[in-house]
């Protein structure tokens, strides 16, 4: 059955891509699921144009995530995790602590763009990279693990 991407599907192609596919995956999945149409001539003008705009949105993105990224190269956050004596921490900093660090500085950080080797498990100034978007490359930015005091109980 020969039809026409509405959106990427893994394995099979980009929106906009005609297709071959089985009737079954047809019906069962692509169809109920808005991913695919039938090949005519209207269908391939409303994909068409609708890969224009999800093109031009994706520049702005692109272009934003520029700006964003520009303005963190060398910026510095601050994360508070309890800590032993040693400067060991009870646990650890990972990816979403450091991308919660960033967007309460007001920079809105993914989880998935922080980019660590491991969990970070001791007091101290780490360089971390942050890969905002595929086609941008990474950014430095430096955490400072600092100790945050318990609270007293009374």
């Amino acid at each position: 059955m020969r039809l026409l991407l509405r959106d990427t599907v893994e394995g099979l192609g980009v929106i906009g891509d005609v297709v071959d596919v089985k009737p079954g995956y047809a019906r069962n999945y692509l169809l109920p699921a808005g991913l695919a149409v039938a090949v005519t001539p209207d269908n391939l003008l409303a994909v068409e144009r609708r890969k224009q705009q999800l093109l031009a949105e994706e520049r702005a993105r692109k272009a934003e995530l520029e700006k964003i990224g520009k303005d963190l190269e060398g910026k510095r956050v601050t994360v508070r995790a309890l800590a032993g004596e040693e400067g060991k921490l009870y646990g650890s900093v990972g990816a979403a602590q450091i991308a919660q660090a960033f967007a309460d500085e007001g920079y809105p950080v993914s989880e998935k763009a922080v980019l660590i080797a491991e969990p970070i498990k001791e007091l101290g100034v780490y360089e971390v990279q942050l890969k905002l978007h595929k086609e941008l490359e990474p950014v430095t930015a430096k955490v400072w693990v600092v100790e945050e005091k318990p609270a007293a109980t009374s």
